[in-house]
């Protein structure tokens, strides 16, 4: 074996991990280039991470609550889903395909799990990750968000839910935690999403829902999303209105790596590669 198939052969042991589609587990991970996505099967927690950053600066993504409130704001009884660390998602296949609405090339997986409340079901729950392979622009309405390369998408559907009165809501709690204290909003643009800086990434919150599969986009109920902090959990609250089918649509941006980062990985490569030649390896 010549000198450049053995140093090739050892950078490839070493950077094996930059990109997998693997399941870990009961879990299952999915990744492109740096970024990645670990998605647990009970609870359905994600964790979004870039190899190339501090271990701090993942995201975790946790569902706190699901329920029904009247117009009010009232929970309604019997109607209130708030187990989702004892629920069991199912996964289906990753995919390579577009995003939906657009030509951007995506990995995405989805996992969806039934929801029940003293035996009597309240509705499915299906949430798709999708992480980009490519920049370009999201629009859903006249919102447009700008992803870039390695940036995560999770749509959250609710399917059949089994509301009690066409006037009641939907109100869908999720806590969002980066590597700061806390979220701070950032002024809102004509035309964007809401932006809140987690420290070194950043959530895109839409303020439109979409009812019905093939429904047009709607704007969430007046004030929502909301941001609420409860000790270590950054909470933010979502509003959907009645529907058979209801569909909301995030985006979370982790910072990429440095170019003085990049420098420092392509030196500590090279210092491998000049020890493996001392041992005598090439």
């Amino acid at each position: 074996m010549n000198v450049f198939a053995r140093f090739a052969l050892v950078l490839f042991v070493l950077l094996f991990a930059v990109s997998t589609r693997a399941v870990e587990g009961t879990n299952q991970v999915l990744a492109i280039g740096d970024m990645s996505v670990e998605i647990m099967e009970m609870s359905g927690e994600m964790t979004f991470s870039n190899k190339s950053a501090s271990a701090d600066v993942a995201v975790t993504v946790v569902c706190e609550s699901l329920k029904e409130v009247d117009f009010q704001g009232v929970n309604i009884s019997g109607k209130t889903f708030a187990t989702f660390g004892n629920l069991n998602f199912t996964f289906a296949n990753i995919t390579n395909s577009t995003y939906p609405g657009t030509s951007l090339i995506t990995e995405s997986l989805s996992f969806n799990a039934e929801m029940f409340v003293q035996s009597k079901k309240l509705g499915d729950l299906i949430i798709t990750a999708y992480i980009f392979e490519s920049m370009g622009n999201v629009s859903i309405d006249d919102e447009v968000t700008l992803v870039n390369k390695g940036d995560l998408k999770f749509s959250v559907e609710v399917n059949g839910w089994t509301f009690g009165n066409s006037g009641n809501e939907l109100e869908l709690t999720i806590d969002i935690k980066g590597k700061s204290s806390e979220a701070l909003k950032k002024v809102i643009e004509i035309g964007k999403p809401e932006e809140y800086d987690l420290g070194g990434s950043t959530l895109f919150l839409s303020t439109k829902v979409k009812k019905e599969t093939n429904g047009s986009w709607l704007n969430m109920t007046s004030a929502y999303p909301k941001y609420l902090q409860q000790g270590t959990k950054k909470l933010f609250v979502f509003r959907f209105p009645y529907g058979n089918s209801i569909t909301y649509d995030p985006t979370i941006s982790i910072a990429v790596e440095s170019a003085a980062k990049q420098t420092t990985a392509n030196a500590i490569l090279i210092i491998f590669f000049v020890a493996f030649v001392k041992l005598g390896w090439f």
